[in-house]
């Protein structure tokens, strides 16, 4: 048994030193509207694993005032051949509850391409914990031939039914898709219920990659990149 431990920690020590944390190219970060500073608020960052020995790309947020400094790094495998594929990835960033304010996003910013963009947070405008319920998305599909957006969810409970989805668009590449729910009747129990909801989207603006966040209960947005 003892024998048995020790050869897993010599082979978890050995893959630990075989691999190396990387800074990654990253080509647009994407700040939906909608947050309030009730909200654990999100943004975006799209970029590419340079080859198939890169994995895994996760972020690091530091705070200075109103500046938020986020860096997207991955884990690259040493001395092994690296096809030369490219990966492309979303990287959704957690920046948490802020104060309403505008926000400096600065991504790798110590790189030679650093990515700029602003966030603002509004003020939470009644007293409720949540300004509004959505349903816990899993799924989230783009139907390019009539350019809707199909979103596949449950609902917390069956005192809940749909109400509307609302569209917010940043005019540029960015549409952030809230798809509300209304209550029915006081009493609630815990029911998962499915749900699916088609909308049809505002009209993409004229831009090569558009993004299209949608919010979901469990504070988890589900996002997609179309490509035009």
């Amino acid at each position: 048994m003892k024998l048995m431990i020790l050869l897993l920690v010599s082979i978890f020590g050995f893959a630990q030193a075989n691999v190396e944390y990387h800074v990654v190219p990253t080509e647009r970060v994407y700040t939906p509207k909608g947050f309030d500073s009730n909200d654990n608020a999100e943004v975006i960052v799209s970029g590419f694993l340079p080859n198939l020995c890169y994995q895994n790309p996760r972020h690091k947020i530091t705070r200075s005032g109103k500046n938020i400094f986020i860096t997207i790094n991955a884990s690259r495998i040493k001395d092994e051949y690296c096809p030369e594929v490219v990966v492309p990835f979303l990287e959704v960033v957690d920046i948490g509850m802020l104060d309403p304010k505008k926000y400096k996003i600065y991504v790798n910013n110590q790189t030679q391409t650093p990515l700029e963009e602003s966030i603002e947070i509004v003020q939470r405008t009644n007293g409720r914990i949540d300004e509004a319920i959505y349903p816990i998305v899993f799924n989230v599909k783009y139907e390019r031939s009539n350019n809707s957006i199909l979103i596949e969810a449950y609902k917390p409970s069956d005192c809940y039914e749909f109400d509307k989805v609302e569209f917010f668009s940043d005019k540029k590449n960015l549409i952030t898709v809230l798809p509300k729910m209304r209550k029915i009747r006081d009493f609630c129990p815990m029911k998962l219920t499915p749900i699916t909801i088609r909308e049809k989207l505002p009209n993409l603006v004229n831009s090569l990659k558009t993004l299209i966040h949608v919010r979901s209960l469990n504070q988890e947005s589900k996002n997609i990149e179309i490509v035009q």
